[in-house]
C-alpha cells in the first residue's frame, strides 16, 4: 500500500514544485542535504510502532531541507509515507491533528526560503499531499476494523454454538436420567409396602435399576463434560445406535414395557448422524416415560441402504396433552436432525403421541 501511495503523491509532488514558487530550482545537494534525507528515510522503520513522531521527525527535516533552498523531489514521498502510517495506526482525531500541524509547519517553509515567492494557488496542491494519503490510510484501517470484527462476530457465533450444543446433551443426559430414576422409583415405592416375595423382587430390580441409570448418566454426563477445553478426554465414546437396547432396557418397568424392533439389514450408522439418533431416541423415550399415563412404548429402527428411520410411539394418553407444555425437547430434536441433514415428524392422535425421524447415512448426504 505505501507504493500506492506514493504512485498517488508522486504527480502532485510533480505539480506542485511548479506552483509553489517560481525561480526556485534549487541548490545541489550537499552533505547537510543528504543527512535530512537520511534522517526522513530512516525514521520511517518506526511508522508502525511510533507514527506520530514519526511524522514529526519527517516533517521537520523536510520542511528543514525546503526551507535551505534544496530542491523539490523524491524527499517529499517520506512525508506522504508519514502521514500514511499515522492515518493507519492511529484513531481519526489525533491522526488528524497531528497531520493538520504537520501540514501547516511543512507551508511555512515557502516564507523562509530565500528567493521563494509564496501563492495561494499552490495551497490545494500542497494540502494534498496530506489528504490523498491520510484518507488512504484511514480507509484501510476501517476496512480492518470491520474485518475484525467479523472475525469476532463469526468466533462468537461458534461458541455459542457449541454451548448451544453442550446445554442440549447436558438437558438430554440429566432429563433422561432423572426420568429413569422416577419410573423406577415409582415402582420401588408401590412394591415397597407388599410384604410378598415378588414384592420384593420388583423392588430390588427398581433399586438395581435406579443403581444402573444413576451411574450410567453420570457416565455420560462426565463424557459430555470432558469435551470443555482443559478438561481430560473422553472416558468413554459418544453414544449411538448401539447403545439403544440398554437405552429401551433402563426405561422399561412393569406396567410400562418399552419394547424395541429393529427391521431391515443392520448396517450401523456413524460420527453425527449416530449420535444424533441415538440422541433422539433418548428425548423421545424420556418424554413419553415423563408425559406418559402407563402403557407400553414402541420403538422401532428401520435401516435402509440411504438412510435409517427411527419410529418411538406412546399407546397410552399423554399427561398433560401434549400441546400445553412444547419445552425444549422437539425443538432440540429438530436442531439435531436438521445439523446432520435429516428431518423430524410427530402427531398427536388422542394423546397418542408418534415421533418418527429420518436420519441420512452420512455417505449418501
Amino acid at each position: 500500500m505505501p507504493a500506492a501511495v506514493g504512485a498517488v503523491a508522486i504527480p502532485v509532488i510533480t505539480q506542485g514544485s511548479q506552483r509553489w514558487g517560481r525561480g526556485m530550482a534549487g541548490d545541489p545537494l550537499d552533505l547537510p542535504g543528504v543527512t535530512l534525507i537520511a534522517i526522513a528515510a530512516a525514521i520511517l522503520l518506526l511508522r508502525r510502532r511510533r507514527p506520530v513522531l514519526t511524522l514529526a521527525v519527517v516533517t521537520a527535516s523536510v520542511m528543514t531541507y525546503l526551507s535551505l533552498g534544496y530542491p523539490y523531489g523524491p524527499v517529499l514521498i517520506t512525508f506522504v509515507l508519514a502521514v500514511y502510517s499515522v492515518a493507519h495506526h492511529r484513531p481519526f482525531r489525533p491522526a488528524a491533528l497531528a497531520t493538520g500541524i504537520a501540514i501547516l509547519v511543512l507551508l511555512s517553509h515557502v516564507y523562509v526560503r530565500d528567493g521563494a515567492e509564496p501563492s495561494l494557488a499552490g495551497v490545494p496542491v500542497a494540502v494534498a499531499w496530506a489528504v490523498v494519503p491520510f484518507a488512504i490510510g484511514f480507509a484501510i484501517r476501517q476496512r480492518g476494523h470491520a474485518t475484525a470484527r467479523d472475525r469476532e462476530a463469526q468466533l462468537q457465533r461458534r461458541v455459542d454454538a457449541e454451548r448451544l450444543r453442550l446445554s442440549r446433551d447436558v438437558h438430554d443426559v440429566v432429563g433422561h436420567g432423572l426420568a429413569a430414576i422416577n419410573l423406577q422409583a415409582s415402582v420401588a415405592l408401590r412394591s415397597a409396602d407388599r410384604d410378598d416375595p415378588r414384592a420384593r423382587e420388583r423392588t430390588r430390580d427398581a433399586l438395581a435399576a435406579i443403581e444402573s441409570a444413576s451411574a450410567a448418566s453420570l457416565d455420560e454426563l462426565r463424557s459430555v463434560l470432558a469435551g470443555l477445553p482443559g478438561e481430560a478426554a473422553p472416558h468413554q465414546p459418544a453414544p449411538g445406535l448401539s447403545g439403544l437396547p440398554a437405552l429401551v432396557e433402563r426405561m422399561s418397568a412393569p406396567g410400562s414395557p418399552v419394547t424395541l424392533r429393529i427391521e431391515g439389514a443392520t448396517a450401523p450408522l456413524t460420527g453425527a448422524p449416530d449420535l444424533a439418533a441415538y440422541r433422539v431416541a433418548q428425548e423421545a423415550l424420556t418424554n413419553a416415560v415423563r408425559h406418559g399415563t402407563g402403557g407400553p412404548i414402541t420403538v422401532v429402527i428401520t435401516h435402509a441402504p440411504d438412510a435409517v428411520t427411527l419410529a418411538v410411539e406412546n399407546l397410552a394418553p399423554s399427561d398433560p396433552p401434549r400441546g400445553a407444555s412444547p419445552g425444549m425437547g422437539l425443538p432440540g430434536m429438530q436442531d439435531r436432525l436438521a445439523a446432520v441433514g435429516g428431518s423430524l415428524t410427530t402427531s398427536d392422535d388422542g394423546g397418542r403421541f408418534r415421533l418418527r425421524a429420518h436420519i441420512p447415512r452420512e455417505e449418501s448426504r
